[in-house]
Protein backbone atom coordinates (compact mmCIF):
# COMPACT_ATOMS: atom_id res chain seq x y z
CA UNK A 1 0.00 0.00 0.00
CA UNK A 2 0.97 3.69 -0.87
CA UNK A 3 0.54 6.60 1.41
CA UNK A 4 -0.37 9.66 -0.70
CA UNK A 5 0.28 13.17 -0.03
CA UNK A 6 -2.61 14.56 0.97
CA UNK A 7 -3.02 18.88 -0.13
CA UNK A 8 -3.34 21.56 2.53
CA UNK A 9 -5.68 24.42 2.18
CA UNK A 10 -3.88 27.54 1.79
CA UNK A 11 -3.37 29.85 5.31
CA UNK A 12 -4.21 33.52 6.30
CA UNK A 13 -0.66 34.31 8.03
CA UNK A 14 -1.39 38.27 7.62
CA UNK A 15 -4.68 39.73 7.95
CA UNK A 16 -5.87 42.77 5.65
CA UNK A 17 -6.67 45.48 8.00
CA UNK A 18 -9.98 47.88 7.37
CA UNK A 19 -9.18 50.97 4.98
CA UNK A 20 -10.15 54.36 4.66
CA UNK A 21 -9.31 56.68 1.97
CA UNK A 22 -10.30 60.77 1.18
CA UNK A 23 -12.58 60.74 -1.82
CA UNK A 24 -10.80 61.16 -5.43
CA UNK A 25 -7.64 60.05 -3.49
CA UNK A 26 -7.27 56.47 -4.98
CA UNK A 27 -6.44 54.32 -6.99
CA UNK A 28 -4.98 53.02 -3.79
CA UNK A 29 -2.50 49.81 -3.05
CA UNK A 30 -3.61 47.86 -1.05
CA UNK A 31 -1.52 44.97 0.05
CA UNK A 32 0.95 42.08 -1.91
CA UNK A 33 -1.69 38.89 -1.54
CA UNK A 34 1.57 36.53 -0.95
CA UNK A 35 2.18 38.48 2.23
CA UNK A 36 -1.44 37.80 3.60
CA UNK A 37 -1.78 33.93 1.89
CA UNK A 38 0.35 31.24 2.28
CA UNK A 39 0.53 27.34 0.96
CA UNK A 40 2.19 24.76 2.99
CA UNK A 41 2.80 22.28 -0.06
CA UNK A 42 3.69 25.14 -1.93
CA UNK A 43 1.01 25.23 -4.26
CA UNK A 44 1.06 28.52 -6.37
CA UNK A 45 -1.88 30.36 -5.16
CA UNK A 46 -4.92 32.18 -7.83
CA UNK A 47 -6.41 35.38 -6.26
CA UNK A 48 -9.62 36.73 -6.83
CA UNK A 49 -11.86 39.19 -4.93
CA UNK A 50 -15.69 40.26 -4.25
CA UNK A 51 -16.93 43.81 -3.30
CA UNK A 52 -20.20 44.31 -1.83
CA UNK A 53 -20.29 48.17 -4.20
CA UNK A 54 -20.11 46.67 -8.01
CA UNK A 55 -18.41 50.67 -7.70
CA UNK A 56 -15.39 49.88 -6.38
CA UNK A 57 -13.42 48.60 -9.09
CA UNK A 58 -10.92 45.72 -8.20
CA UNK A 59 -7.47 44.51 -9.97
CA UNK A 60 -4.55 42.75 -8.68
CA UNK A 61 -1.20 43.35 -10.89
CA UNK A 62 1.71 40.99 -12.27
CA UNK A 63 3.00 41.10 -8.40
CA UNK A 64 -0.32 39.86 -6.73
CA UNK A 65 -0.64 43.24 -5.25
CA UNK A 66 -4.32 44.38 -4.96
CA UNK A 67 -5.03 47.69 -6.02
CA UNK A 68 -8.59 49.44 -5.41
CA UNK A 69 -10.12 52.36 -7.65
CA UNK A 70 -13.64 53.99 -7.41
CA UNK A 71 -15.30 56.60 -9.60
CA UNK A 72 -14.73 60.24 -9.35
CA UNK A 73 -16.80 61.78 -6.32
CA UNK A 74 -17.55 58.47 -4.92
CA UNK A 75 -17.76 58.28 -1.34
CA UNK A 76 -19.34 55.65 1.22
CA UNK A 77 -18.55 53.40 4.53
CA UNK A 78 -18.11 49.62 5.44
CA UNK A 79 -17.58 48.31 1.61
CA UNK A 80 -16.69 44.81 2.68
CA UNK A 81 -14.03 43.39 0.22
CA UNK A 82 -13.33 39.32 0.04
CA UNK A 83 -10.13 38.30 -1.19
CA UNK A 84 -10.27 34.47 -2.20
CA UNK A 85 -6.68 32.50 -2.34
CA UNK A 86 -6.97 29.26 -4.18
CA UNK A 87 -3.77 27.01 -4.39
CA UNK A 88 -5.40 24.74 -7.72
CA UNK A 89 -5.23 21.36 -5.75
CA UNK A 90 -8.65 18.92 -5.18
CA UNK A 91 -9.81 17.57 -2.18
CA UNK A 92 -9.10 14.27 -1.71
CA UNK A 93 -11.16 11.19 -3.40
CA UNK A 94 -11.27 7.94 -1.25
CA UNK A 95 -11.29 4.41 -1.82
CA UNK A 96 -13.19 1.58 0.57
CA UNK A 97 -11.95 -1.65 1.03
CA UNK A 98 -13.35 -4.86 2.86
CA UNK A 99 -13.05 -8.03 3.51
CA UNK A 100 -13.42 -10.48 6.72
CA UNK A 101 -10.74 -8.90 8.92
CA UNK A 102 -11.63 -5.57 10.72
CA UNK A 103 -9.38 -2.52 9.49
CA UNK A 104 -8.78 0.19 12.15
CA UNK A 105 -9.46 3.81 10.80
CA UNK A 106 -5.20 5.21 10.29
CA UNK A 107 -4.56 9.04 10.07
CA UNK A 108 -1.99 10.93 7.89
CA UNK A 109 1.67 10.02 8.57
CA UNK A 110 0.64 7.21 11.36
CA UNK A 111 3.27 5.31 9.99
CA UNK A 112 3.24 1.92 7.82
CA UNK A 113 -0.31 0.70 7.37
CA UNK A 114 -1.78 -2.67 5.96
CA UNK A 115 -4.59 -0.62 3.80
CA UNK A 116 -4.89 3.09 2.75
CA UNK A 117 -7.66 5.06 3.78
CA UNK A 118 -7.83 7.67 1.20
CA UNK A 119 -5.81 7.90 -2.55
CA UNK A 120 -5.61 11.90 -3.37
CA UNK A 121 -8.14 12.23 -6.16
CA UNK A 122 -5.09 13.94 -8.44
CA UNK A 123 -2.67 10.97 -7.94
CA UNK A 124 -2.87 8.15 -10.31
CA UNK A 125 -2.91 5.11 -8.26
CA UNK A 126 -2.64 1.54 -9.10
CA UNK A 127 -3.53 -0.95 -6.55
CA UNK A 128 -3.47 -5.01 -6.34
CA UNK A 129 -4.96 -7.22 -3.83
CA UNK A 130 -4.87 -10.62 -2.65
CA UNK A 131 -7.88 -12.86 -2.92
CA UNK A 132 -10.65 -12.52 -0.86
CA UNK A 133 -10.13 -8.73 -0.78
CA UNK A 134 -12.95 -6.47 -2.14
CA UNK A 135 -13.19 -2.33 -2.60
CA UNK A 136 -14.71 0.22 -3.67
CA UNK A 137 -13.39 3.83 -5.39
CA UNK A 138 -15.56 7.12 -4.41
CA UNK A 139 -15.90 8.86 -7.53
CA UNK A 140 -17.59 12.30 -6.03
CA UNK A 141 -16.98 15.87 -7.60
CA UNK A 142 -13.37 17.05 -6.18
CA UNK A 143 -13.20 21.02 -5.10
CA UNK A 144 -9.92 23.17 -5.26
CA UNK A 145 -8.68 24.38 -1.80
CA UNK A 146 -9.27 28.09 -0.89
CA UNK A 147 -9.37 30.32 2.15
CA UNK A 148 -10.63 33.84 2.30
CA UNK A 149 -9.96 37.32 4.12
CA UNK A 150 -12.15 39.90 4.27
CA UNK A 151 -11.53 43.76 5.47
CA UNK A 152 -13.86 46.90 4.50
CA UNK A 153 -13.21 50.11 2.94
CA UNK A 154 -14.35 53.40 3.80
CA UNK A 155 -13.78 56.17 1.45
CA UNK A 156 -14.33 59.47 3.21
CA UNK A 157 -16.36 62.52 1.45
CA UNK A 158 -14.14 65.79 0.59
CA UNK A 159 -15.89 68.98 -0.22
CA UNK A 160 -16.01 69.30 -4.05
CA UNK A 161 -15.84 72.78 -5.30
CA UNK A 162 -18.69 73.80 -7.65
CA UNK A 163 -18.28 74.06 -11.14
CA UNK A 164 -19.85 76.12 -14.20
CA UNK A 165 -21.10 74.12 -17.00
CA UNK A 166 -22.21 77.19 -19.27
CA UNK A 167 -21.45 80.28 -19.92
CA UNK A 168 -20.18 82.92 -22.46
CA UNK A 169 -16.42 83.64 -22.39
CA UNK A 170 -17.05 86.51 -24.55
CA UNK A 171 -20.21 88.25 -26.18
CA UNK A 172 -19.76 90.68 -28.84
CA UNK A 173 -23.27 92.79 -29.06
CA UNK A 174 -23.59 96.19 -30.88
CA UNK A 175 -25.04 99.40 -29.29
CA UNK A 176 -28.62 99.31 -28.96
CA UNK A 177 -28.76 95.37 -28.59
CA UNK A 178 -30.34 93.26 -26.08
CA UNK A 179 -27.37 91.52 -23.75
CA UNK A 180 -28.66 88.46 -22.32
CA UNK A 181 -27.05 85.15 -21.30
CA UNK A 182 -27.36 82.56 -18.23
CA UNK A 183 -24.28 80.92 -16.18
CA UNK A 184 -25.19 77.43 -15.43
CA UNK A 185 -23.86 75.76 -12.52
CA UNK A 186 -23.63 72.39 -10.33
CA UNK A 187 -21.89 71.04 -7.46
CA UNK A 188 -21.10 67.26 -7.76
CA UNK A 189 -21.77 67.32 -3.36
CA UNK A 190 -25.50 68.30 -4.21
CA UNK A 191 -24.31 71.67 -2.35
CA UNK A 192 -26.94 74.75 -2.64
CA UNK A 193 -25.12 76.97 -4.73
CA UNK A 194 -25.37 81.34 -4.65
CA UNK A 195 -24.20 82.67 -7.91
CA UNK A 196 -23.53 86.23 -7.86
CA UNK A 197 -21.98 89.25 -9.66
CA UNK A 198 -18.96 90.17 -7.65
CA UNK A 199 -17.96 92.78 -10.09
CA UNK A 200 -20.28 94.42 -12.44
CA UNK A 201 -17.59 96.92 -14.14
CA UNK A 202 -20.06 99.59 -14.52
CA UNK A 203 -22.85 98.21 -16.20
CA UNK A 204 -25.03 97.78 -13.31
CA UNK A 205 -25.37 101.62 -13.52
CA UNK A 206 -26.30 101.44 -17.61
CA UNK A 207 -29.16 99.20 -16.89
CA UNK A 208 -27.34 95.61 -16.15
CA UNK A 209 -29.20 93.23 -13.97
CA UNK A 210 -27.88 90.07 -12.46
CA UNK A 211 -30.79 87.41 -10.75
CA UNK A 212 -29.65 84.25 -8.80
CA UNK A 213 -32.83 81.93 -10.15
CA UNK A 214 -31.80 79.49 -6.81
CA UNK A 215 -31.50 76.28 -9.23
CA UNK A 216 -27.77 76.40 -9.92
CA UNK A 217 -28.87 79.47 -12.76
CA UNK A 218 -28.44 82.67 -13.23
CA UNK A 219 -29.02 85.40 -15.72
CA UNK A 220 -27.29 88.49 -16.91
CA UNK A 221 -29.18 90.95 -19.14
CA UNK A 222 -28.35 94.63 -20.13
CA UNK A 223 -30.47 96.93 -22.84
CA UNK A 224 -27.76 98.70 -24.23
CA UNK A 225 -27.72 101.93 -25.23
CA UNK A 226 -26.23 103.64 -27.87
CA UNK A 227 -23.98 105.85 -25.85
CA UNK A 228 -22.72 102.17 -24.02
CA UNK A 229 -19.97 101.17 -26.92
CA UNK A 230 -16.95 99.96 -25.26
CA UNK A 231 -15.39 97.06 -23.30
CA UNK A 232 -16.81 95.58 -20.19
CA UNK A 233 -15.36 92.61 -17.71
CA UNK A 234 -18.09 91.65 -15.30
CA UNK A 235 -16.92 88.96 -12.39
CA UNK A 236 -18.92 86.18 -11.26
CA UNK A 237 -19.08 83.67 -8.26
CA UNK A 238 -20.30 80.38 -7.59
CA UNK A 239 -20.84 79.35 -3.71
CA UNK A 240 -21.73 76.28 -2.75
CA UNK A 241 -21.58 77.40 0.95
CA UNK A 242 -19.11 74.41 2.19
CA UNK A 243 -16.19 76.32 1.43
CA UNK A 244 -16.39 75.80 -2.18
CA UNK A 245 -16.17 78.74 -4.75
CA UNK A 246 -15.02 79.59 -8.16
CA UNK A 247 -14.57 82.97 -9.64
CA UNK A 248 -14.79 84.19 -13.59
CA UNK A 249 -15.17 86.62 -15.96
CA UNK A 250 -17.24 87.31 -19.14
CA UNK A 251 -15.68 90.08 -21.32
CA UNK A 252 -18.73 92.08 -22.65
CA UNK A 253 -17.39 93.79 -25.89
CA UNK A 254 -20.13 96.66 -26.89
CA UNK A 255 -19.52 97.72 -30.85
CA UNK A 256 -20.29 101.35 -31.75
CA UNK A 257 -22.53 101.07 -33.91
CA UNK A 258 -23.21 104.45 -36.11
CA UNK A 259 -27.15 105.10 -36.50
CA UNK A 260 -28.04 106.74 -39.89
CA UNK A 261 -29.59 109.81 -40.64
CA UNK A 262 -32.83 109.87 -39.75
CA UNK A 263 -36.03 111.22 -41.91
CA UNK A 264 -38.16 113.12 -39.37
CA UNK A 265 -40.25 115.08 -42.19
CA UNK A 266 -40.15 113.58 -45.76
CA UNK A 267 -41.30 115.84 -48.55
CA UNK A 268 -44.33 115.29 -49.66
CA UNK A 269 -45.19 114.40 -53.49
CA UNK A 270 -45.59 117.52 -55.52
CA UNK A 271 -47.83 118.38 -58.28
CA UNK A 272 -46.71 121.20 -60.72
CA UNK A 273 -48.43 122.86 -63.26
CA UNK A 274 -46.15 122.92 -66.64
CA UNK A 275 -44.18 126.13 -67.22
CA UNK A 276 -45.01 127.41 -63.96
CA UNK A 277 -41.52 126.31 -62.00
CA UNK A 278 -38.65 126.76 -60.68
CA UNK A 279 -40.36 125.26 -57.96
CA UNK A 280 -39.01 125.44 -54.04
CA UNK A 281 -39.15 121.98 -51.90
CA UNK A 282 -37.94 122.06 -48.88
CA UNK A 283 -35.21 122.64 -46.54
CA UNK A 284 -33.40 119.48 -46.22
CA UNK A 285 -32.22 120.22 -42.53
CA UNK A 286 -35.79 119.83 -41.43
CA UNK A 287 -36.09 116.68 -44.01
CA UNK A 288 -33.20 114.72 -41.87
CA UNK A 289 -31.61 114.90 -38.68
CA UNK A 290 -28.84 112.79 -37.56
CA UNK A 291 -29.40 110.85 -34.09
CA UNK A 292 -25.45 110.69 -33.37
CA UNK A 293 -25.03 114.24 -34.32
CA UNK A 294 -23.11 113.90 -37.12
CA UNK A 295 -22.30 116.46 -39.93
CA UNK A 296 -24.77 115.52 -42.93
CA UNK A 297 -24.29 116.38 -46.40
CA UNK A 298 -26.57 115.62 -49.29
CA UNK A 299 -27.14 114.74 -52.98
CA UNK A 300 -29.91 115.02 -55.02
CA UNK A 301 -30.99 112.71 -57.90
CA UNK A 302 -33.65 113.22 -60.36
CA UNK A 303 -34.81 112.01 -63.84
CA UNK A 304 -33.83 114.04 -66.90
CA UNK A 305 -34.90 117.00 -67.94
CA UNK A 306 -35.65 117.76 -63.58
CA UNK A 307 -32.64 120.21 -62.53
CA UNK A 308 -32.18 119.75 -58.86
CA UNK A 309 -30.11 122.96 -56.78
CA UNK A 310 -29.32 123.55 -53.39
CA UNK A 311 -28.46 126.88 -51.59
CA UNK A 312 -26.42 128.01 -48.57
CA UNK A 313 -29.26 127.43 -46.11
CA UNK A 314 -29.59 124.00 -47.86
CA UNK A 315 -33.20 124.67 -49.58
CA UNK A 316 -33.91 122.36 -52.37
CA UNK A 317 -35.30 123.72 -55.56
CA UNK A 318 -36.34 122.21 -59.01
CA UNK A 319 -36.70 123.15 -62.34
CA UNK A 320 -37.44 121.79 -65.80
CA UNK A 321 -37.35 123.12 -69.59
CA UNK A 322 -40.37 124.60 -70.53
CA UNK A 323 -43.30 123.36 -72.29
CA UNK A 324 -42.32 119.79 -70.53
CA UNK A 325 -44.49 117.68 -68.40
CA UNK A 326 -44.81 114.49 -67.07
CA UNK A 327 -45.98 112.38 -64.11
CA UNK A 328 -44.37 109.82 -61.67
CA UNK A 329 -41.05 111.44 -61.53
CA UNK A 330 -38.64 110.02 -58.61
CA UNK A 331 -36.95 112.94 -56.73
CA UNK A 332 -34.36 110.67 -54.62
CA UNK A 333 -32.55 113.25 -51.52
CA UNK A 334 -29.27 111.24 -49.99
CA UNK A 335 -28.32 112.05 -46.78
CA UNK A 336 -24.89 110.76 -45.85
CA UNK A 337 -23.41 111.45 -41.94
CA UNK A 338 -19.54 110.53 -43.40
CA UNK A 339 -20.27 106.50 -43.17
CA UNK A 340 -23.82 105.30 -44.16
CA UNK A 341 -26.68 107.03 -46.48
CA UNK A 342 -30.37 107.68 -45.61
CA UNK A 343 -32.39 108.45 -48.32
CA UNK A 344 -35.82 109.81 -49.01
CA UNK A 345 -37.98 109.87 -52.04
CA UNK A 346 -40.93 111.94 -53.36
CA UNK A 347 -43.02 111.60 -56.92
CA UNK A 348 -43.23 114.63 -58.88
CA UNK A 349 -46.45 115.18 -61.65
CA UNK A 350 -46.08 118.20 -64.02
CA UNK A 351 -49.34 118.46 -65.73
CA UNK A 352 -49.80 119.26 -69.26
CA UNK A 353 -50.59 122.66 -69.77
CA UNK A 354 -51.55 122.09 -73.99
CA UNK A 355 -49.93 123.60 -76.91
CA UNK A 356 -51.30 124.46 -80.42
CA UNK A 357 -50.61 122.56 -82.82
CA UNK A 358 -48.13 124.65 -84.93
CA UNK A 359 -49.59 126.83 -88.32
CA UNK A 360 -50.19 125.61 -91.65
CA UNK A 361 -51.19 126.55 -95.21
CA UNK A 362 -53.17 125.16 -97.56
CA UNK A 363 -51.14 123.95 -100.84
CA UNK A 364 -54.22 123.25 -103.34
CA UNK A 365 -56.48 123.61 -105.11
CA UNK A 366 -55.25 127.39 -105.28
CA UNK A 367 -57.57 130.30 -104.33
CA UNK A 368 -59.68 131.36 -107.61
CA UNK A 369 -59.07 128.03 -109.29
CA UNK A 370 -61.85 127.18 -111.68
CA UNK A 371 -62.11 122.73 -111.25
CA UNK A 372 -62.84 120.48 -114.10
CA UNK A 373 -61.36 117.35 -113.32
CA UNK A 374 -63.49 114.24 -112.69
CA UNK A 375 -61.28 114.35 -109.23
CA UNK A 376 -60.22 117.16 -106.59
CA UNK A 377 -57.68 116.58 -104.49
CA UNK A 378 -57.46 118.82 -101.35
CA UNK A 379 -54.10 118.91 -100.00
CA UNK A 380 -52.42 121.29 -97.11
CA UNK A 381 -49.41 121.34 -94.84
CA UNK A 382 -48.76 119.50 -92.05
CA UNK A 383 -49.55 120.86 -87.98
CA UNK A 384 -47.60 119.52 -86.16
CA UNK A 385 -47.95 119.26 -81.73
CA UNK A 386 -44.16 120.26 -81.26
CA UNK A 387 -44.58 120.41 -77.26
CA UNK A 388 -46.81 117.39 -76.25
CA UNK A 389 -45.79 115.28 -79.30
CA UNK A 390 -49.91 114.24 -79.71
CA UNK A 391 -51.17 112.80 -83.02
CA UNK A 392 -52.51 115.73 -84.94
CA UNK A 393 -55.79 114.71 -87.05
CA UNK A 394 -57.65 117.18 -89.66
CA UNK A 395 -61.11 118.18 -90.68
CA UNK A 396 -61.43 119.52 -94.13
CA UNK A 397 -64.79 121.57 -94.04
CA UNK A 398 -66.48 122.60 -97.86
CA UNK A 399 -68.91 125.85 -97.35
CA UNK A 400 -71.32 126.02 -99.76
CA UNK A 401 -74.23 127.49 -100.22
CA UNK A 402 -74.39 129.11 -96.72
CA UNK A 403 -73.73 125.51 -95.43
CA UNK A 404 -70.63 123.60 -93.92
CA UNK A 405 -69.57 120.16 -95.54
CA UNK A 406 -67.30 118.26 -92.51
CA UNK A 407 -64.79 115.95 -93.39
CA UNK A 408 -63.37 115.10 -90.12
CA UNK A 409 -60.57 112.46 -88.51
CA UNK A 410 -58.31 112.64 -91.09
CA UNK A 411 -54.65 111.33 -90.20
CA UNK A 412 -53.30 112.55 -93.92
CA UNK A 413 -52.94 115.96 -95.46
CA UNK A 414 -54.61 115.76 -97.94
CA UNK A 415 -58.37 114.50 -99.18
CA UNK A 416 -59.96 112.95 -102.76
CA UNK A 417 -63.25 113.73 -103.15
CA UNK A 418 -65.35 113.27 -106.51
CA UNK A 419 -66.17 116.34 -108.57
CA UNK A 420 -69.68 115.64 -108.64
CA UNK A 421 -69.80 114.86 -104.98
CA UNK A 422 -68.90 118.91 -104.39
CA UNK A 423 -71.37 120.77 -106.74
CA UNK A 424 -74.70 121.64 -106.00
CA UNK A 425 -75.63 121.57 -109.57
CA UNK A 426 -74.53 119.75 -112.38
CA UNK A 427 -75.94 122.17 -115.06
CA UNK A 428 -74.45 125.36 -113.43
CA UNK A 429 -71.02 126.51 -111.95
CA UNK A 430 -70.43 125.78 -108.30
CA UNK A 431 -68.95 128.28 -105.78
CA UNK A 432 -67.13 127.42 -102.62
CA UNK A 433 -64.45 128.08 -99.83
CA UNK A 434 -62.54 125.19 -98.23
CA UNK A 435 -60.15 125.49 -95.53
CA UNK A 436 -58.56 122.71 -92.31
CA UNK A 437 -58.72 122.48 -89.18
CA UNK A 438 -56.03 121.21 -87.01
CA UNK A 439 -56.94 119.49 -83.84
CA UNK A 440 -54.44 118.09 -81.27
CA UNK A 441 -56.88 115.87 -79.05
CA UNK A 442 -57.58 119.16 -76.77
CA UNK A 443 -57.05 122.14 -79.14
CA UNK A 444 -58.02 122.86 -82.74
CA UNK A 445 -55.89 125.10 -85.22
CA UNK A 446 -57.44 126.79 -88.01
CA UNK A 447 -55.33 126.97 -91.39
CA UNK A 448 -53.83 130.23 -92.14
CA UNK A 449 -55.82 130.63 -95.60
CA UNK A 450 -59.44 130.05 -97.08
CA UNK A 451 -59.27 129.07 -100.57
CA UNK A 452 -62.27 130.48 -102.64
CA UNK A 453 -63.01 127.55 -105.52
CA UNK A 454 -65.45 127.41 -108.65
CA UNK A 455 -66.57 123.79 -109.73
CA UNK A 456 -67.25 123.29 -113.57
CA UNK A 457 -71.18 121.59 -114.38
CA UNK A 458 -70.65 118.21 -115.03
CA UNK A 459 -70.78 117.50 -119.05
CA UNK A 460 -73.44 115.30 -120.70
CA UNK A 461 -70.68 112.43 -121.40
CA UNK A 462 -69.95 112.53 -117.46
CA UNK A 463 -72.88 111.04 -116.08
CA UNK A 464 -73.53 108.24 -119.11
CA UNK A 465 -74.49 105.31 -117.67
CA UNK A 466 -72.10 102.03 -118.37
CA UNK A 467 -73.40 98.68 -118.20
CA UNK A 468 -72.48 96.09 -115.52
CA UNK A 469 -69.22 94.33 -115.72
CA UNK A 470 -69.64 91.09 -116.52
CA UNK A 471 -65.71 89.74 -115.70
CA UNK A 472 -63.16 91.00 -112.76
CA UNK A 473 -60.84 93.50 -114.05
CA UNK A 474 -58.28 96.10 -112.12
CA UNK A 475 -57.41 98.51 -114.30
CA UNK A 476 -56.68 100.83 -116.24
CA UNK A 477 -54.09 102.82 -113.80
CA UNK A 478 -53.28 106.89 -114.36
CA UNK A 479 -51.29 108.53 -114.34
CA UNK A 480 -48.72 105.61 -114.47
CA UNK A 481 -45.68 106.16 -113.79
CA UNK A 482 -47.32 108.77 -110.91
CA UNK A 483 -45.84 110.92 -108.10
CA UNK A 484 -48.74 112.40 -106.29
CA UNK A 485 -52.38 109.99 -106.82
CA UNK A 486 -52.81 107.55 -109.00
CA UNK A 487 -56.58 106.41 -109.97
CA UNK A 488 -57.11 102.75 -110.17
CA UNK A 489 -60.33 101.14 -111.90
CA UNK A 490 -61.83 98.20 -110.81
CA UNK A 491 -64.81 96.01 -111.74
CA UNK A 492 -66.24 93.92 -109.76
CA UNK A 493 -68.73 91.20 -111.33
CA UNK A 494 -70.05 89.44 -108.41
CA UNK A 495 -70.73 90.50 -105.04
CA UNK A 496 -68.75 90.15 -101.83
CA UNK A 497 -65.57 91.09 -99.99
CA UNK A 498 -63.22 93.43 -102.19
CA UNK A 499 -59.83 93.91 -101.07
CA UNK A 500 -57.71 96.07 -103.37
CA UNK A 501 -53.79 96.45 -101.68
CA UNK A 502 -50.70 97.49 -102.75
CA UNK A 503 -47.52 95.59 -101.76
CA UNK A 504 -44.06 95.74 -102.90
CA UNK A 505 -42.21 93.41 -105.43
CA UNK A 506 -41.17 91.02 -102.25
CA UNK A 507 -45.38 90.49 -101.84
CA UNK A 508 -44.83 92.66 -98.67
CA UNK A 509 -48.02 94.59 -97.69
CA UNK A 510 -47.30 98.18 -98.21
CA UNK A 511 -51.40 99.51 -98.06
CA UNK A 512 -54.69 98.28 -97.91
CA UNK A 513 -57.20 100.68 -100.07
CA UNK A 514 -60.11 98.89 -100.11
CA UNK A 515 -61.58 96.12 -98.13
CA UNK A 516 -65.09 95.98 -98.00
CA UNK A 517 -68.13 93.98 -98.56
CA UNK A 518 -68.98 95.11 -102.38
CA UNK A 519 -71.76 94.97 -105.12
CA UNK A 520 -71.74 94.56 -108.81
CA UNK A 521 -69.80 97.83 -110.47
CA UNK A 522 -67.29 99.54 -111.52
CA UNK A 523 -65.23 101.61 -109.03
CA UNK A 524 -62.00 103.59 -108.49
CA UNK A 525 -59.36 103.74 -105.99
CA UNK A 526 -56.65 106.21 -104.88
CA UNK A 527 -53.26 105.76 -103.53
CA UNK A 528 -51.47 108.99 -102.71
CA UNK A 529 -47.69 106.96 -102.36
CA UNK A 530 -48.35 106.89 -98.47
CA UNK A 531 -47.69 103.26 -96.92
CA UNK A 532 -50.11 101.99 -94.05
CA UNK A 533 -47.66 103.75 -91.27
CA UNK A 534 -48.46 107.54 -93.07
CA UNK A 535 -44.69 107.64 -94.20
CA UNK A 536 -44.14 108.29 -98.08
CA UNK A 537 -43.18 104.65 -100.12
CA UNK A 538 -39.53 104.69 -101.88
CA UNK A 539 -39.78 105.66 -105.65
CA UNK A 540 -39.70 101.77 -107.06
CA UNK A 541 -42.47 99.45 -108.92
CA UNK A 542 -45.17 98.34 -106.82
CA UNK A 543 -48.17 95.72 -107.62
CA UNK A 544 -51.84 96.80 -107.06
CA UNK A 545 -53.78 93.59 -106.01
CA UNK A 546 -57.88 93.28 -106.46
CA UNK A 547 -59.12 89.83 -104.59
CA UNK A 548 -62.67 88.95 -104.67
CA UNK A 549 -63.49 85.45 -102.76
CA UNK A 550 -60.72 83.69 -104.36
CA UNK A 551 -59.77 85.50 -107.73
CA UNK A 552 -57.10 87.44 -108.33
CA UNK A 553 -55.84 90.03 -110.90
CA UNK A 554 -52.98 92.53 -110.46
CA UNK A 555 -51.28 95.69 -112.08
CA UNK A 556 -48.06 96.60 -111.96
CA UNK A 557 -47.73 100.78 -111.20
CA UNK A 558 -44.69 102.58 -110.64
CA UNK A 559 -44.32 105.20 -107.57
CA UNK A 560 -41.36 108.07 -109.13
CA UNK A 561 -40.32 111.10 -106.22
Amino acid sequence: VNVLNIPDPPEVIQPIDDRAYDEDSGPWTIIDLDEVFFDKDGDPLAYSAEVSDPSVEWSIDADNVLILTTPENYNAEDVEITVTADDGEASAGSVSFGNSRAVRRVDRDAGPVRLLRSIGADHNSALSFGSGWNAQQDTRARRDLQVEEAFSLTVVPVNDAPTVDDYPVEVVPNEGELVQFTITASDVDGDALTLSMTDDDGTIERGAQFEDAGDGTARYTWQTDFEDAGNYYPVFSVDDGAGGDIEFTVRVLVGNVNRAPAVVAAVPDQVFEEDSGPWSIADLDDVFSDPDNDNISYTVSAPEPVETTLDDNRMLTISVPDNFNATGLAVIISAFDGTVTSTDTFMVDITSINDMPTDYSLINPHNYNVLTNPWVIFRWEESVDAVEDSAVTYALVLSRDDSLYWYRDLDVTEMLMARRSIISDTTDTTRIEWWVWAYDGIDSLRSTQTFKLSIAPIAAREVEEEPLPTELKVGPVYPNPFNDVITIHFDLPWEGLAEVTIHDLRGRLIRTLVSDDMSVGRYRAYWDGFDATGARAASGVYLCRLKVHDSVEMVQIILIR
